[in-house]
């Protein structure tokens, strides 16, 4: 019998391997043959699935005082309920990230979260494009 990880999984539709400290990477293809780079980690002792998505430009030396205002601004949205952003350690591109509780899944819920992280990737791309 499958259990909530297992569900969440197949609902996005790719087929994954979990390494042996729980993480998992893929991408997904833009119609420009860009990437986004989707990082799964299976939380088991909080009984989350945490799923990230990479923009695939980096963030600029320099950044507007509106970029930077709603980045931060960004930040705080886990308090909420929604999605982060930050960026990973040595890294020059952003990283939108969701914790998806895992108690009482939904069937398609982690298809829908894995759709909000992309419409997010979309929309930081195009804010970095702005960007001097």
């Amino acid at each position: 019998m499958k259990n909530e990880f297992d569900l969440a999984i197949d609902d996005l539709g790719v087929v994954i391997k979990f390494n042996d400290v729980n993480l998992a990477k893929f991408a997904l293809q833009r119609e420009d043959n860009s990437e986004i780079l989707i990082t799964l980690y299976r939380d088991v002792e909080h009984y989350l699935l945490r799923m990230t998505a990479h923009t695939s430009r980096t963030i600029p030396s320099e950044i507007s005082p509106e970029f930077f205002t709603r980045f931060a601004q960004s930040a705080l949205e886990p308090l909420r309920g929604g999605i982060g952003i930050g960026m990973s350690e040595g890294a020059r591109n952003l990283c939108v990230y969701y914790a998806l509780p895992l108690q009482h899944y939904v069937q398609g819920q982690s298809l829908t979260v894995l759709e909000s992280l992309v419409e997010k990737v979309e929309e930081w791309d195009a804010l970095l494009i702005s960007q001097p």
